[in-house]
């Protein structure tokens, strides 16, 4: 029996204004959401609809450029890298509580429900249960990731930094990087089984 992979061409039915759709993600209740050039757009299956028309008044936030995307089931929101989040059960845009500088990645949601953002000097952690956000300052690189245990980030000093899911203050471990024969990183991926991994002789602590 011969595998046959078959693909539905979307594009006239999307109606962009342009062709680069950067990241897609998808709600809980089937909608596609598209990060592009040109603002967010919501996708049924049939019809793309933008982010401005379903918030009117907001055409100038709205029709920026979206790097990336990020569905929080868990508050029901959008999370837009323009620093805006969009409510899904009341239709409300609003500036995020946590900053409206420029966020290199999209928020991470760790195993204890904490929000985990990546900004050019810092990493942050942040609590929405209790309002609590705790920064650790450093200059960020790329790579953005978690493991059950850990939060995962690329320093640009070609550091690796180890951050404990926990409460209280960020903690770190770092891990050079150069030592291991490694160059530049511009991809992460990290384990998730639930146990530590084992830590490298040159790491500081």
């Amino acid at each position: 029996m011969n595998d046959v992979v078959y693909f539905r061409y979307y594009f006239d039915k999307l109606n962009l204004p342009q062709t680069t759709v950067l990241q897609i993600e998808q709600d809980k209740r089937g909608f596609l959401w598209l990060a592009t050039g040109h603002g967010v757009y919501r996708f049924d299956g049939n019809e793309a609809v933008p982010l401005y028309e379903i918030v009117p008044g907001y055409d100038e936030i709205l029709k920026q450029y979206i790097s990336w995307i990020m569905v929080d089931e868990t508050d029901g929101l959008l999370w837009m890298s323009n620093g805006y989040v969009f409510e899904f059960e009341t239709g409300v845009l609003r500036e995020n509580r946590i900053s409206t500088e420029f966020m290199q990645n999209p928020p991470l949601i760790d195993t204890q429900g904490n929000l985990w953002f990546s900004f050019f000097d810092r990493y942050m952690k942040y609590a929405p249960s209790r309002d609590v956000g705790t920064a650790l300052e450093v200059p960020v690189g790329v790579g953005f990731t978690q493991s059950d245990h850990y939060v995962w980030g690329i320093f640009r000093t070609g550091k690796l930094q180890r951050m404990p899911i926990s409460e209280g203050n960020i903690s770190a471990v770092q891990y050079d990087l150069a030592s291991w024969g490694l160059g530049e990183v511009t991809v992460m991926y990290a384990v998730r089984n639930g146990t530590e991994p084992t830590e490298h002789p040159s790491a500081n602590k």
